[in-house]
């Protein structure tokens, strides 16, 4: 049963409001990834804390050799993904026997076409990546979904488990913190500038937008700036 992008990705996201398997949900996710998206197989490489790849997971036989084959030789799309931190294209057999001549052959004994890596970021840390088999030569707009389902992915290891009355506490307060500061700062943009409360919060957003800041970064020297005065 063929699954879409977006059903494949809230299938992964509503495990991590219960107790899960890391391995079990990065393995299906894979899964619903080459199926939503019409691809071959996929695959994922993780580096390990001595900084080698290793193989978490492949959708069939044919893509876990050639992970096999990446982590052991630090070469081919997922292994370029992962050691570089950007997303590795290789949109026909053309650029395949170009990029990586020894694995070339590999991809086309197995019956791939065309393949695109994207790596498995978070805050600047490179944790691995995930590869997308085809048989066909391929279209860009694959390249964002393929993207999307690294940082689903990405989330799933990262989530913990489990989190003590204490930290949950702590985390709720933080939001309704940055909540009640927002809210402060719409009021005193709306005084300052004789706008509507909706004008405000879109005032606070465009400055937020222009300073490259977040919108409770903003609202804090909004609020600030107005104690000053």
């Amino acid at each position: 049963m063929n699954v879409t992008p977006l059903q494949a990705m809230a299938r992964a996201t509503s495990t991590l409001v219960a107790e899960h398997d890391v391995t079990d949900v990065l393995a299906q996710l894979l899964e619903d990834a080459a199926d939503s998206m019409g691809a071959s197989a996929a695959g994922m490489l993780l580096l390990n804390p001595q900084g080698a790849l290793e193989v978490l997971a492949a959708t069939s036989h044919r893509a876990l050799d050639l992970e096999i084959y990446e982590a052991q030789e630090r070469r081919g799309p997922c292994a370029d993904a992962a050691t570089s931190d950007a997303t590795v294209v290789a949109d026909r057999p053309e650029s395949v026997r170009e990029q990586w001549p020894q694995l070339a052959p590999l991809m086309a004994d197995a019956g791939y076409r065309s393949v695109h890596a994207h790596p498995l970021h978070w805050h600047g840390q490179v944790l691995g990546a995930i590869n997308i088999f085809h048989d066909h030569d391929l279209s860009a707009d694959t390249l964002a979904v393929g993207q999307t389902f690294a940082d689903v992915a990405t989330l799933v290891m990262l989530t913990p488990n489990h989190l003590s009355t204490p930290e949950l506490r702590r985390i709720v307060e933080s939001a309704l913190a940055g909540r009640t500061i927002v809210e402060q700062a719409k009021g005193v943009l709306a005084h300052q500038q004789s706008l509507t409360i909706e004008q405000a919060y879109g005032e606070l957003l465009r400055r937020a937008r222009e300073d490259g800041a977040t919108v409770t970064e903003t609202a804090e020297r909004v609020v600030r700036s107005a104690y000053r005065r």
